[in-house]
């Protein structure tokens, strides 16, 4: 090799060797730095580093650690000091449930209502629902707050929107959702005294414990809607429209009576109105069917405990009244059923005022003991008559009828001690209403057999005691003379 050659080689190697050198110098002052800022970092005290350093901070750690080494500590150059904890990082593999932070219970994410082919969790539809802006714009839109809120301003407006409400309270009894209904809408300031007005009229053909809610409802409207003084213009209103009430429900006058006096006892009314109106009426002379009811009212509150018996004017009703009370008049009508007129029509319209239709197998069995012990063809075919005409009207079903005619049959044999002819009138109404249709052909072959009376000369088998004798007297005779004939044997013997 030439010297040229060296020389120039010695040259590349010398110069190899410098870069080298610095190349290495260089690396050693990065990793001093890197090094640096890793020690501050785990100082308890947070460096202050400008934001544009941040991220020139941040690329020199990544390029100086390796691949796997401290990632957590990248994204926290200008946070707080991170620790180590290797526990957390071998728990964080792959497919794994646990944050990559360390905390949570390794549930799944949504509750399990998330991922592939989940529709989510139940009313999850309901949280994202979005009205419709277009449909709030359209002229057609109904508007329920809107729409109770406008005014009452006439009495047809007002006896329309309470018809309906009370029918449902007499069927449920709730005064309470009566009063939420009337705070709700909105009713013009002189119409209010006509609630208490309509809700009279309403029940006038109505029944009494139907009635009797409605006293109710009054009492507890006081104070809450209506006044004293607006009370007192329900009534004057009644009193005079009263001839009027009376050509739709005969019985008017003394409704608005009996409604008068409980206003009265309900301390809905001060005792001084009856006086002060029956002293206006009179002197005006032309409101004789008012003070006919101011009369009737004043004279169930003077009566001794009036204000107490008040509680029950419109009486006990339905399925409350004690049995006997019942039996006493359903006993009441059908005597007085035969002994008038016979006005079937009077008669079902007393027993649908007793609200016991589940009682009413009681009215059958008093009416087939009023056959037996009036015992006249007229009683028997008016109380025929009244048992068709319930049964055809459905006032009376088959199971009642059925129980009622049972009930009969079994205790005919206690009646018929009192009544010796039960069983013959029994079975004679019986097939009557059989061929009536009232009752069915299996009820009838249920009517009971009276057992023949056995005579004291009887004996167990049915025959008479003298013929019994006899037949054991030849018995003994010829026992007498068996024995006779066995003693003369043996002697012979």
């Amino acid at each position: 090799m030439s010297s040229h050659a060296i020389h120039q080689a010695g040259n590349r190697s010398g110069g190899a060797n410098s870069a080298a050198a610095g190349t290495a110098k260089q690396k050693s002052a990065e990793e001093t730095e890197v090094d640096e800022l890793i020690q501050q970092l785990s100082t308890s005290e947070t460096p202050e580093v400008q934001p544009g350093a941040a991220a020139e901070a941040a690329a020199k750690v990544n390029a100086a650690q390796p691949k796997h080494g401290k990632r957590h500590l990248v994204g926290k150059v200008a946070g707080a000091a991170a620790s180590h904890n290797p526990k957390k990082d071998a728990a964080v593999t792959k497919n794994s449930r646990k944050p990559r932070n360390g905390t949570g219970r390794g549930l799944a994410k949504k509750g399990g209502a998330g991922g592939k082919g989940v529709w989510g969790k139940i009313g999850d539809e309901m949280d994202d629902y979005e009205e419709d802006e277009e449909a709030e714009d359209e002229p057609n839109d109904y508007d329920k707050t809107q729409a109770q809120k406008e005014e009452i301003t006439k009495i047809d407006q007002l006896r329309a929107a309470l018809a309906p409400i009370l029918n449902e309270f007499y069927n449920h009894g709730k005064t309470a959702e009566v009063v939420r209904f009337l705070e709700s809408i909105s009713i013009k300031p002189a119409l209010v005294p006509m609630i208490a007005y309509i809700a009279v009229d309403h029940s006038l053909d109505k029944k009494a414990s139907e009635r009797e809610l409605t006293s109710t409802l009054l009492a507890e409207l006081y104070d809450v809607l209506l006044s004293e003084e607006q009370f007192e213009e329900a009534v004057d209103e009644l009193l005079k429209n009263l001839a009027d009430l009376q050509r739709d429900c005969p019985t008017a006058l003394e409704i608005v009576a009996n409604y008068t006096a409980r206003l009265i006892a309900d301390d809905c009314l001060a005792p001084k109105f009856l006086e002060v109106r029956r002293e206006k009426l009179a002197a005006q002379g032309d409101a004789k069917d008012a003070l006919a009811a101011l009369a009737k009212a004043a004279v169930l509150v003077n009566m001794n405990h009036g204000l107490v018996r008040l509680d029950n004017v419109w009486g006990v009703s339905g399925g409350i009244r004690p049995v006997k009370h019942l039996i006493k008049k359903m006993n009441q009508i059908l005597k007085e059923y035969v002994a008038s007129s016979g006005d079937v029509m009077e008669a079902l319209r007393c027993l649908r005022e007793l609200q016991v239709p589940h009682f009413h197998h009681e009215f059958v069995y008093e009416a087939l003991l009023e056959v037996m012990e009036n015992g006249s063809e007229r009683a028997f075919d008016l109380l025929l008559k009244l048992l068709k005409e319930a049964a055809n009207e459905s006032i009376l079903t088959v199971d009642q009828i059925n129980t009622g005619f049972q009930r009969v049959y079994d205790d005919l044999v206690d009646i018929v001690l009192d009544v010796p002819s039960a069983y013959t009138a029994t079975e004679k109404f019986a097939t009557q209403c059989q061929l009536q249709g009232i009752i069915g052909q299996d009820l009838l072959k249920k009517f009971p057999q009276r057992g023949r009376k056995r005579y004291a000369s009887e004996n167990d088998g049915g025959r008479l005691k003298e013929e019994v004798d006899d037949e054991l007297e030849k018995f003994r005779e010829r026992a007498a003379s068996n024995a006779a004939h066995i003693e003369e044997d043996e002697e012979d013997d």
